[in-house]
């Protein structure tokens, strides 16, 4: 999710010469394919389900309830929920907004593949976590068994 939407800003910057939110303002009229993309990925990070980002905060939710840190997981849900007006602010300026200029098509650039396997990832950890989670120690196991 974070190196989908790097990929995404990064682009964005090359092309304007800005790496401010403003930059992506009417992201989704020139360019929407990108602009799900982005949003896909601020909804994960923003911990919103199937993404991977809701599968993220739950396991370490509960890691911290398991162990009786019940203060800190009111702090984390309060961290979460003020990242939400973040991210949203971010996505409302993708849809909301005029555009400043012309945006670029990053479909047309080398930065597609990359935001699409991101993204990909991001899909699979939020729809199968226990798949994805047991491929990883399956995975894990198997380069520390060398």
């Amino acid at each position: 999710m974070n190196l989908s939407a790097f990929i995404l800003v990064a682009q964005v910057e090359r092309t304007t010469g800005s790496d401010l939110i403003a930059g992506l303002r009417g992201f989704t009229r020139h360019a929407p394919a990108p602009a799900a993309v982005m949003t896909l990925s601020l909804l994960s990070l923003a911990g919103i389900p199937p993404l991977a980002g809701f599968a993220a905060k739950v396991l370490v939710l509960q890691a911290v309830l398991a162990g009786g840190l019940v203060w800190l997981a009111v702090i984390a849900i309060a961290n979460m929920v003020i990242g939400l007006y973040y991210y949203v602010a971010v996505a409302a300026e993708m849809y909301l907004q005029e555009p400043q200029q012309e945006l670029f098509t990053p479909w047309k650039s080398g930065y597609s593949l990359a935001a699409i396997i991101s993204l990909s990832g991001t899909l699979l950890l939020g729809i199968l976590p226990d798949l994805t989670l047991r491929l990883t120690q399956l995975l894990s196991t198997l380069a520390y068994s060398r």
